[in-house]
């Protein structure tokens, strides 16, 4: 970390001989000048190895803010010439101000930073850390909790990806399988309608078309019925959407209303119109 001594001393004092000085501001006397240098030092020191130890979990002890009790008993116990100590007290929080670089910063009461000074009560004013001193253990393990802290987050998102990740495989591999059992229950409804057809095209007697529900029965065994049902209800679907061989009809079968497969026959066009086609 920077040198504490030659951050204080280097900045703006306030010397009441300096031109530069405001009028509005309060000056600081020559023999008050090494003193105050040295009670801002300790103040910097103590605020910024406070803040550090508070940081790195050791509340016992550590202060990392000063009121205006407090700095008014530390320029009690020592060296300063002066005896306005109310004074000198506004003083030193105008040379905080017009000295970021030393990174201590003034809050009020509500925690709201002063960044410009007023004539604001100074009683009720604060002094605070801006940085913190740490040693060079509570940096390696400050450092090791934070690197563990992201590795936690790091593993626990790559987790809920996975988890994403075999949902999605889940889903899209029974999606496929949904997909290959309709198609398969589809042929298997269609080569019974072909079969249904050539027969009632021989045999006079057969009726032209097939109960949906005895196509289904004469496909599924008892079992499957159940454990089937999604299966069939796509492939019923399907077909009655997509394959224009088959026409769905409603017909009386034995004085009952069933839904029904007609296998509808599609001729191919004639020879001759299809070398018309060609030629043309």
């Amino acid at each position: 970390m920077y040198d504490i001594y030659l951050h204080i001393h280097v900045g703006n004092f306030l010397d009441c001989g300096d031109p530069e000085t405001d009028i509005d501001e309060i000056c600081i006397e020559e023999g008050d000048a090494q003193s105050i240098r040295s009670i801002m030092t300790d103040i910097h020191r103590n605020l910024t190895v406070s803040l550090g130890l508070l940081q790195c979990g050791n509340v016992l002890g550590s202060k990392s803010s000063l009121d205006f009790k407090a700095l008014k008993e530390w320029i009690a116990a020592s060296n300063v010439h002066s005896k306005d100590k109310d004074l000198l007290v506004e003083s030193i929080y105008q040379l905080i101000l017009k000295n970021p670089h030393w990174n201590l910063r003034l809050v009020d009461r509500s925690g709201n930073q002063i960044s410009s000074w007023t004539r604001f009560n100074v009683t009720a004013v604060t002094i605070e850390a801006a940085v913190a001193s740490r040693s060079l253990w509570c940096r390696i393990t400050r450092g090791t909790w934070l690197l563990w802290s992201w590795l936690k987050w790091l593993i626990a998102a790559l987790f809920l990806a996975f988890i994403g990740y075999s949902i999605l495989q889940c889903y899209t591999r029974k999606r496929e399988n949904d997909i290959r059992a309709t198609f398969i229950m589809v042929d298997r409804i269609l080569e019974v309608l072909r079969r249904h057809y050539e027969a009632a095209k021989k045999d006079d007697n057969m009726l032209p078309f097939i109960a949906i529900v005895h196509v289904r029965d004469m496909i599924l065994s008892p079992p499957e019925r159940k454990s089937k049902r999604k299966v069939w209800d796509r492939a019923v679907e399907w077909i009655a959407i997509h394959d224009s061989r088959v026409r769905v009809e409603s017909r009386q079968i034995a004085g009952e209303e069933f839904m029904v497969w007609r296998w509808i026959q599609i001729a191919p066009p004639p020879t001759d119109v299809c070398k018309y086609s060609l030629v043309s």
